[in-house]
């Protein structure tokens, strides 16, 4: 009998299959006022362009398959 996954593993495991096209909110407020920037800051869109990067890289070399 297989077991269970349970939903905050499904959830996030669902986040995998698909690549994000920013950041965090949450990331981006904490970027933004260490960073002293405003809001159209360039450095701040390098930073979520660099987050969907890494994201994309570890989705490659970790496979998106919940792991068992």
């Amino acid at each position: 009998m297989p077991k269970q996954i349970p939903n905050e593993v499904a959830t996030a495991w669902s986040h995998l299959q698909q690549a994000p096209r920013r950041a965090p909110r949450a990331l981006e407020r904490l970027a933004t006022v260490c960073l002293k920037a405003e809001a159209e800051d360039s450095r701040l869109g390098d930073l979520s362009e660099q987050y969907v990067r890494t994201h994309e890289r570890a989705r490659t070399y970790l496979g998106i398959r919940p792991w068992q």
